[in-house]
């Protein structure tokens, strides 16, 4: 192309560049308001107007907004899990927590009930026993533990043990059925109290409390459970003859 044309104007070569310009700028302004979205009708709406313009039938589907980042812990968006197509592995859920429930405590390293600890236990049986449903007996040490034992496997022991003696103590002296609660090992990771060291003693611990979940629900295949869940809402359903015929 001849630059230098004499014809007194601009190069024709401006023209095409200023276009070009154009579009990145737009382009670019365009990124930056779609990092700012932060509803999901907004970048819906957005998606679909590009899909339009740009032709892409797959661009609405595929595109999410995206949101800041607060700490490395929330990083991600939930995903339900991918589920397996085999027989063999059950999928148990883990039932709401009720307020029905205690905390006992544990020195730090220790793993044998106390005094306190039992009578806590004591108190708190009355409201276990005679009900159907599971028990979850959750374990957690200290963080200090889990760094003088220098791994995590040991921290997840100490805590198993202390549930471990909890339940124990639930079923002997209490009698409740062993098919009724459920230990859960947290190791460290799920500390009651961080930054104060007074407080922190009190993260060795062990909590009790009921789930919503029936133990009977748990027990047999998919099939059978399904059947039982059939059964009991059928029962549930079933009128009153007796009252329909007074």
């Amino acid at each position: 192309m001849d630059d230098d044309n004499g014809g007194g104007g601009i190069p024709e070569w401006v023209l095409t560049f200023g276009d070009m310009m154009s579009l990145l700028l737009t382009f670019f302004i365009m990124l930056v308001s779609m990092s700012e979205m932060k509803k999901e009708e907004e970048f819906k709406a957005l998606a679909v107007t590009m899909q339009r313009h740009f032709g892409q039938k797959s661009l609405a589907s595929g595109m999410a907004p995206r949101t800041k980042t607060k700490g490395a812990f929330k990083a991600g968006a939930a995903v339900q899990a991918p589920m397996g197509d085999t027989d063999r592995v059950r999928i148990v859920r883990q039932g709401k927590q009720s307020a029905i429930g205690t905390v006992v405590f544990f020195p730090n390293g220790e793993l044998e009930l106390d005094d306190k600890g039992r009578a806590d236990l004591d108190a708190q049986a009355g409201q276990f026993l005679g009900t159907p449903q599971k028990i979850e007996v959750r374990g957690h040490t200290s963080h200090e533990m889990a760094s003088q034992t220098g791994s995590a496997v040991d921290s997840y022991d100490l805590a198993y043990e202390r549930s471990k003696a909890v339940m124990t103590y639930l079923i002997d002296k209490h009698k409740i059925p062993a098919d009724r609660i459920r230990i859960v090992s947290a190791g460290s990771y799920e500390p009651m109290y961080q930054g104060s060291a007074e407080k922190a003693k009190m993260n060795p611990r062990v909590e009790v409390y009921l789930l919503e979940e029936m133990a009977e629900s748990l027990r047999g295949t998919e099939e059978e459970r399904r059947q039982r869940r059939t059964d009991v809402e059928s029962t549930n359903t079933k009128p009153d003859t007796k009252s329909e015929k007074e």
